[in-house]
């Protein structure tokens, strides 16, 4: 009888397509976000060190450290190489809006919180769909 039940068990299966597309997407988008977030919360308390370059590299560094921590979520290389670019571009645009509301206030945290971790999410997610979508069932 035992035997019988065997040939009826359906084999082990990995996880669904739209599993596996979900899980790179929320890696990608989580590491890209994360570095205009932290630009943001650093530009509120120290616009100084924020200002230009650092802000620009801080953001990019945060976004290479959590792209790099995260596991499971996508693969590793997209969401360092994409989370890395994104969160750059995203700090950059947070800093850029200084130029329209007073830096290191909160007008400028929610204007350039905005923009920047909009313009991250945005690349995130169309990097995390290709990803997911090249890559097998896990």
């Amino acid at each position: 009888m035992a035997e019988g039940q065997d040939k009826l068990a359906q084999p082990v299966r990995g996880p669904s397509r739209l599993v596996t597309v979900a899980r790179s997407v929320v890696g990608v988008v989580a590491a890209a976000v994360a570095g205009p977030i932290a630009v943001v919360a650093v530009g509120l308390v120290a616009w100084a060190v924020v200002r230009g370059v650092p802000g620009i590299a801080l953001a990019a560094a945060v976004s290479l450290l959590v792209g790099g921590a995260l596991r499971g979520l996508g693969t590793l290389a997209v969401r360092l190489a994409v989370g890395g670019l994104a969160g750059a571009a995203g700090g950059y645009l947070a800093i850029a809006t200084a130029e329209m509301t007073p830096p290191g206030t909160t007008a400028w945290a929610v204007s350039g919180g905005s923009l920047g971790v909009g313009v991250a999410a945005a690349l995130g997610l169309v990097a995390g769909l290709a990803d997911g979508l090249s890559r097998p069932r896990a």
